[in-house]
């Protein structure tokens, strides 16, 4: 039969377990929040970017097409 000080330090290293297990469940928790997160945030700038290319190169287009049927020879 186990005496009061091995029931009691049995006691406090389970209890010691339990608590690291469940700080290790809400630190998972938390970083897989945390790296949904940045998920989000990146495919919102990367939306961003495409459309800021899209916008320049529809400017782009728009800036040729303009240039295009001016005749800069009756400008004078």
């Amino acid at each position: 039969m186990p005496s009061l000080v091995e029931s009691l330090s049995n006691l406090v290293a389970g209890i010691f377990h339990t608590i690291t297990a469940a700080l290790g469940s809400v630190l998972a928790v938390f970083q897989s929040i945390f790296n949904a997160i940045l998920g989000v945030i990146g495919t919102a700038f990367d939306a961003i970017g495409t459309t800021i290319a899209s916008l320049a190169h529809t400017f782009e287009g728009l800036l040729k097409f303009l240039l295009s049927k001016l005749d800069f020879n009756h400008m004078t």
